[in-house]
């Protein structure tokens, strides 16, 4: 009778902890299992970090399990090696983190300690630059962290700064600058063509696109993205149009050294027909005298 009651309380307490969980904290078939469910971003850069090959000016983490004045980071020399503690100078330039953590283990097995456990990590990457210019939102030095694809160090500059129009991306490997990789930022960008893997020294360039300038009496002086067959007037739109106190008469584009009337007025009205721009023009609004 007792054993009876006892398996129908085990049977009540599974069902309700099997029916009575919230949704959001139920078990899903991953946990079932007793595995950790997987972060595919974190999966990713853990495989780079297992692929990555250490160089001067990286810095490791190093730990030796139950060892603190083993455990800390280590910067790398120039000459490739680690100072360790107990061991001195230790080679390490061009191998993986496991090959290192390897590498370590032997020698402090070598009448040091029994059965030493390592774990090393890249604290900081710093051997394997690369350059991002020109129309990114944050240009400036990157560096390298396993396998890194164009995309990938575009995003770490902040993304492609759209305001200045640019339609394509060079890139540019060390001694063979003139013989740029040019890409087309649509087709990079949307369907991933020529997402190339970088090499160190490698240079993104992002060059901006054909604009033309709008100065004087508008709302939002400067460039503005050139577009095929653009006129004046949509440029002068883009640049939140002209102040009250515009000459719109007596306007003027400047094209390679000439100057080309422009009456904004007479465009207005359909009197006169628009002017279509090429790159590099500058319109000038001054202000009117009345």
């Amino acid at each position: 009778m007792l054993l009876h009651s006892l398996v129908q309380i085990l049977l009540v307490g599974t069902a309700l902890a099997a029916d009575g969980l919230p949704s959001a904290e139920a078990p899903s078939s991953v946990d079932r299992l007793g595995l950790a469910p997987v972060n595919p971003e974190r999966a990713q850069q853990k495989s780079k970090e297992v692929e990555y090959r250490v160089g001067p000016k990286d810095v490791l983490a190093i730990q030796v399990f139950g060892e603190p004045t083993l455990t800390g980071s280590f910067p790398i020399g120039e000459n490739g090696e680690i100072d360790f503690p107990l061991l001195g100078a230790i080679h390490v330039n061009g191998i993986v983190l496991a090959e290192v953590g390897e590498r370590l283990r032997l020698e402090l097995r070598d009448g040091f300690l029994v059965d030493p456990r390592i774990n090393v990590v890249v604290a900081q990457y710093a051997s394997r630059p690369v350059q991002v210019l020109g129309a990114v939102k944050q240009p400036g030095i990157y560096y390298l962290e396993g396998g890194t694809s164009v995309i990938e160090m575009i995003s770490q500059a902040g993304g492609i700064e759209k305001r200045l129009g640019a339609t394509e991306v060079r890139i540019l490997h060390e001694g063979q600058e003139d013989q740029a990789m040019i890409l087309d930022m649509e087709s990079l960008l949307e369907r991933g063509q020529g997402n190339v893997q970088l090499r160190t020294g490698d240079t993104i360039y992002v060059p901006k696109g054909p604009m033309v300038y709008v100065d004087g009496d508008v709302e939002k002086p400067g460039p503005v993205v050139f577009r095929r067959n653009m006129t004046a007037s949509q440029a002068l739109a883009e640049a939140g149009g002209a102040l009250q106190t515009a000459n719109l008469r007596d306007a003027y584009i400047l094209r390679d050294g000439l100057r080309i009337s422009l009456n904004l007025k007479k465009i207005q009205r359909g009197r006169q027909p628009d002017i279509v721009l090429k790159p590099g023009d500058q319109i000038f609004l001054e202000t009117s005298m009345l």
